[in-house]
């Protein structure tokens, strides 16, 4: 059974939605202590009153759950009544990821600054992970956008057993592609090629636009994606 998961997505690429979809299930169907670790306190105090709370209100299954007494506003913490706890972090609270048991533990965007403060006990992905030994099918959700190949979300990708790619069709052809800038920089197919859902290889497609790296802002606004099946540059709109 998986245990830990990496998701290293592009920005406004639906990450927070994924972690709501995990708080949400685990607190309604896997009653269990579940914690969502976020950059600094600013952005977990936003999550927590904008997300967490109207799910957990708002939600089928979930409002019913919600006791008024066990339900700390302020400190972004939650009892449900089925015995699931739901509780907000920053990384640098070195104290909240310390201070309780965690079977269900989210790092999320951990290539910000506040997940490089260094502490005399450890990393703040080392010691919420921590958190979790004494849980049995505990499960560990490290995601970001990335940033530089020595960040903390590229160094975990890098440690998976398994990657899988997003596939997105063609347009016009209708093939199933991972999107690369380039077929010269594409990391983890070096020889510019990617294996389909025919078990062939294709060829991958990249980014082009007209100019080169003397293009007007008019031609980099008219860039597009070129398929590597069929030839076609497709944009997002089109």
């Amino acid at each position: 059974e998986t245990e830990t998961v990496v998701l290293c997505w592009s920005a406004q690429s639906a990450k927070s939605e994924t972690a709501l979809s995990v708080v949400g299930y685990y607190a309604h169907m896997e009653p269990c202590p579940i914690m969502w670790v976020l950059a600094d306190e600013d952005t977990a105090t936003y999550m927590n009153k904008h997300r967490v709370q109207p799910m957990l209100k708002n939600t089928r299954g979930l409002r019913d759950m919600v006791e008024s007494d066990h339900y700390d506003l302020t400190k972004g913490s939650a009892n449900l009544l089925n015995g699931a706890s739901v509780s907000m972090a920053w990384a640098s609270s070195v104290a909240k990821l310390a201070s309780r048991p965690i079977r269900i533990i989210i790092f999320d965007e951990v290539d910000k600054p506040g997940y490089y403060v260094a502490t005399k006990e450890a990393g703040p992905i080392s010691l919420g992970i921590e958190r979790t030994e004494t849980f049995f099918r505990r499960k560990i959700l490290i995601m970001s956008t990335p940033t530089l190949e020595i960040g903390n979300i590229w160094t975990e990708l890098q440690s998976c057993d398994v990657v899988f790619d997003f596939h997105v069709p063609c347009p016009y052809c209708g093939q199933l592609q991972p999107l690369r800038w380039s077929r010269e920089y594409a990391s983890g197919f070096d020889d510019g090629f990617y294996r389909g859902k025919d078990g062939e290889k294709h060829r991958l497609g990249q980014v082009v636009w007209e100019g080169g790296r003397s293009a007007t802002l008019e031609q980099i606004a008219a860039a597009g994606y070129e398929c590597g099946e069929c030839g076609k540059v497709w944009t997002t709109v089109e």
